[in-house]
């Protein structure tokens, strides 16, 4: 649960520095995950 809330403001914080919503960067981050598990 802490680690949620922790990988959520974190996503806010890359949100606020990249300019774009929490959602957009939690997105990116999910595409990019995807991304290393298929060049695995």
């Amino acid at each position: 649960m802490r680690m949620r809330e922790q990988s959520g403001a974190t996503y806010a914080q890359l949100g606020a520095a990249f300019g774009v919503s929490e959602a957009t960067a939690w997105h990116v981050c999910q595409r990019q995950r995807s991304s290393a598990q298929e060049a695995d």
